[in-house]
């Protein structure tokens, strides 16, 4: 039986006991089968041919390929997630696409929220979901009313209501999404953030994602800087 070897468009190679080959497959010989790093498909003739591939052929292959790799590990370190402090304690935030989504959709609620908010005046008329900043912290009205005649002690916590006169004020907060790592395993839940705590978050979040990234970026240089095959696939994450 005589066997039919064949490069395929992906990359790989395969073999036809019956000469039949796969679309866009191209025919080598058993000697390139058998050696398929050393070798591409041309796709500039006609037919498409075999050809050796050159050294500097060689090394641009594995420079693209190496760095297509590295980025590939960046996202994947990206996506599992930040430490943050922003609430008193590490806490660990996810950070895959829909996360970031999430956290970027929190950062401008409370930013809306500052943006509208004025600041608190004695003996007002205040209705529910107005805004006031004291403090430098964002805080909603609950139930409608008019404030006093001196300033409440406003609450540091989210959840803890406070009377102003007759009306009532809360720490504005939104849930958001991470973990415990004192626990084991790690006690995930939806936590109440102020303002103050999820734009820290949100500091945290850019900083380490900007921080994988310009590692990435430095290895991407390091592997173009290269010389050999071997000095490219040596270079990998710390």
């Amino acid at each position: 039986m005589t066997l039919t070897y064949f490069f395929t468009p992906d990359g790989g190679v395969g073999l036809s006991p019956d000469g039949t080959i796969p679309p866009g497959a191209v025919i080598c010989t058993e000697e390139q089968y058998q050696k398929p790093d050393q070798y591409i498909i041309n796709y500039s003739t006609t037919p498409f041919s075999i050809e050796a591939i050159s050294d500097a052929s060689a090394l641009q292959i594995a420079q693209s390929t190496q760095i297509a790799k590295l980025s590939g590990e960046c996202a994947d370190l990206i996506y599992t997630g930040f430490p943050s402090t922003a609430m008193g304690q590490a806490y660990l935030y996810p950070a895959k696409t829909t996360d970031q989504m999430n956290l970027l959709s929190s950062l401008m609620d409370a930013v809306l929220g500052y943006l509208l908010a004025d600041a608190w005046t004695p003996n007002t008329a205040v209705v529910a979901d107005q805004y006031v900043v004291a403090n430098k912290q964002l805080y909603v009205v609950t139930a409608d009313g008019t404030t006093s005649g001196t300033p409440p002690n406003w609450p540091t916590v989210p959840d803890a209501p406070v009377l102003d006169g007759s009306a009532q004020w809360v720490l504005w907060s939104t849930p958001f999404w991470c973990a415990d790592t004192t626990t084991n395993p790690p006690a995930w839940a939806f936590r109440d953030h102020s303002s103050i705590q999820i734009f820290r978050v949100g500091k945290d979040a850019k900083k380490a994602v900007l921080s994988l990234m310009g590692e990435n970026q430095y290895l991407a240089q390091k592997i173009l800087a290269a010389l050999s095959v071997a000095a490219v696939e040596a270079i990998e994450w710390p």
